[in-house]
């Protein structure tokens, strides 16, 4: 039984768009129930906030999302906490189960395989309380999946079993952290938990996050994280409810293609714990004493804020760091989709990069291996681009996993309107159903000469050459040299010039 996918809208029609399109590019979507919850308009709005509402609402009634779309809006503004909690409550108690969207997060298109395989299996385990389709912290040695004491709201799930036995009332909350003396483990890896509580509880914020946080916390509960993140969030600015900074740190491990494997039977791993702990209490601790005496803003904001910049580092030890290692690397990122792309990068060590990378819609990513040298070329994605260890690309190439446009001109008329339909982000109105796309992988070893040109879907295989001037439109097998347009087997490679 497949959940049904509840996502929460207001004010934010480019972002609105993205996530649904990224939804229903997903695998099961067709297949799923999509609930839509639209708030309603603040007392004093002025007419330009009701016409974002506005073009909210006529964006998701644009297209048939999933299977079957069901639209709720409101008159009057509930604010997010009050209608995640109202929205949630309705829908899981007639499915018993649900998947969770806010209007600013981009999924994987594995999330849904990803979220409904977790859901399935560990319906009736009770020590765990919801699934993440976000990773906050990863190393090599990880699971595909594992537990952790805490829970993420960027794209989650969970049960009836847990959400109806939820008591949203902050004071009661509080209250029991503080009498049973619970703050430092409710603060994991020194995380301001306790003071975001605080802050519900005086009304500063309004949160039902912090609050669902404490229930499962309260009663030794567990989410599921995967290895990698299936979603990323693009709601980090002026706009947004919580996160107004304008970068977030955590996407830098974003997944495009999402294959996780969800682990059975699983239980608390003390090395994952202690390690993701020993990274946050590495970011979090309590400043040093002549620290301390700066003033410091403890509002939601001011703490977010100082989350935000101290959480920049939290990957920086791992294997794969988002840009390559070496001193002299250089490369430009296409500003034509501004969705903090770096988070879609993935480069080894010892890699040498001069090329340029191009993402044009929410979706698309690029993995490149160690040793790996590219030069003055450009990398176009909607799909995803894996370059493997020791691969030479030369000058002027292009690798593009798309079509970039749709082939029948009924289909991509409006490209161009499209594009200009938003200042920001030129990829954000247009239409990407029709465009094929298709992965491409180029295995180790492999060279590509100058000026040559790799469409979608083709394998380059390993120890393969290029030859310079080349357009390459099918896979090419291992130990190969093609040449030509459109490329040929010229020679195998024999085992002693390997």
């Amino acid at each position: 039984m497949l959940a049904p996918i509840v996502l929460f809208v207001y004010n934010r029609p480019e972002l609105t768009l993205q996530t649904l399109r990224a939804l229903k590019e997903a695998e099961h979507s067709q297949e799923s129930t999509l609930y839509i919850f639209s708030d309603g308009p603040k007392e004093k709005n002025d007419p330009a906030a009701l016409q974002k509402i506005n073009a909210v609402r006529e964006i998701i009634r644009q297209e048939q999302w999933c299977k079957e779309v069901i639209i709720r809006e409101s008159e009057q503004n509930k604010g997010l906490a009050d209608s995640v909690i109202s929205g949630v409550t309705e829908v899981v108690s007639k499915h018993e189960r649900v998947i969770v969207l806010e209007d600013d997060i981009i999924v994987s298109r594995g999330f849904l395989t990803y979220m409904n395989q977790a859901l399935d299996l560990y319906a009736k385990e009770d020590h765990v309380a919801g699934v993440s389709g976000f990773c906050f912290y990863s190393q090599e040695n990880f699971p595909s999946t594992f537990l952790l004491p805490i829970g993420s709201s960027w794209g989650w799930g969970t049960w009836n079993r847990q959400w109806s036995k939820l008591n949203f009332n902050t004071d009661v909350l509080f209250d029991s952290i503080i009498s049973k003396n619970l703050s430092t483990s409710f603060d994991f890896g020194s995380f301001p938990y306790s003071q975001m509580l605080k802050d519900q509880k005086s009304t500063k914020v309004d949160s039902w996050a912090i609050r669902f946080y404490a229930n499962f916390f309260l009663e030794k509960k567990s989410f599921i994280f995967p290895k990698a993140s299936l979603v990323t969030n693009m709601g980090f600015g002026n706009e947004s409810t919580h996160t107004r900074s304008s970068d977030s740190p955590f996407e830098n491990y974003f997944d495009p293609i999402g294959q996780i494997h969800v682990v059975p039977n699983m239980s608390l791993n003390n090395e994952v714990i202690s390690k993701t702990q020993a990274k946050f209490e590495s970011l979090f601790a309590q400043p040093k004493r002549e620290e301390k005496k700066k003033r410091k803003d403890n509002s939601m904001k001011g703490i977010i804020v100082r989350v935000l910049k101290k959480l920049l580092r939290l990957f920086e030890d791992n294997k794969t760091p988002i840009k390559p290692v070496n001193s002299n690397k250089k490369y430009r990122i296409s500003d034509a989709f501004k969705l903090s792309p770096e988070d879609r990068i993935k480069v080894g060590k010892d890699s040498i990069l001069e090329c340029s990378f191009h993402f044009d819609s929410a979706s698309g990513g690029v993995h490149i291996g160690s040793r790996t040298f590219i030069g003055n070329s450009s990398l176009i994605s909607i799909d995803s681009i894996t370059i493997g260890d020791d691969v030479l690309i030369s000058w002027g190439c292009t690798i593009i996993d798309n079509n970039s446009h749709a082939i029948a001109f009924s289909n991509r008329k409006n490209d161009v309107l499209d594009w200009n339909k938003s200042t920001e982000n030129k990829g954000a109105f247009k239409d990407w159903t029709n465009v094929k796309r298709s992965p491409i992988t180029i295995k180790n070893k492999a060279w590509v000469g100058f000026n040559s040109i790799i469409l979608k879907g083709v394998t380059i295989g390993e120890g393969s050459i290029v030859a310079a001037g080349s357009v390459v439109t099918k896979d090419v097998p291992d130990w190969t040299i093609v040449g030509g347009n459109p490329a040929q087997i010229i020679k195998h490679i024999p085992e002693n010039e390997r």
